[in-house]
């Protein structure tokens, strides 16, 4: 299992620096900047997520305006129909779908984990519509695709370790509410 956390959009640059320690220690191995509204300092934000052992992912809209510092690029699920399979340059590569056909498709053109989503209904978004994943397409995914499958979607400590139990597969988990409250990052068991 790979655990991504995704930042909040309100997360100011303290509330991040006070967190990757408890990130490092807690076992998050990504950090999907989300909807990062500060260009000019994201190469900061990376590199020091970076000195944490965590790899930042990014939108792949910025990828040209970073220097020599590692991370991964992500693609959203309307973006990925302009997604070009990439060299390993990249640290990672990700992509967001709803359903299982565009999975694949994201898959096809090179991502190597996708997030999927809604699993639950979720915590960060309590107006968000969508229809929750049935849970026959999530066992289907992570039948094909493991730990590459990254659910999402108002999942919390006691969900994940019921999703444990009930999927015979392995599937990496992200999240927003989970890794964040108030600033800091909870602390966890998975079972």
């Amino acid at each position: 299992m790979k655990i991504f956390a995704v930042l909040p959009d309100d997360c100011s640059e303290m509330d991040l620096n006070s967190c990757l320690p408890n990130m490092r220690s807690t076992g998050v191995h990504y950090l999907y900047l989300r909807n990062f509204r500060q260009p000019k300092y994201l190469e900061n934000y990376i590199r020091k997520i970076n000195q944490f052992g965590i790899i930042p992912i990014i939108s792949h809209k910025y990828k040209n305006a970073i220097g020599n510092e590692r991370f991964g690029i992500h693609y959203k699920g309307s973006e990925v129909a302009d997604m070009k399979p990439q060299k390993s340059a990249y640290a990672v590569i990700t992509a967001s779908a709803h359903n299982c056909p565009d999975v694949r498709k994201c898959f096809s053109q090179g991502a190597a984990y996708v997030y999927i989503s809604p699993v639950f209904k979720p915590i960060s978004k309590p107006a968000d519509t969508r229809p929750i994943l049935p849970f026959a397409e999530i066992e289907t995914l992570t039948a094909c695709y493991g730990d590459r499958i990254v659910l999402l979607g108002g999942l919390s400590i006691e969900r994940i370790n019921i999703l444990k139990h009930r999927l015979k597969h392995d599937f990496s988990i992200a999240g927003i509410s989970m890794f964040f409250n108030a600033g800091h990052i909870n602390n966890y068991q998975i079972q």
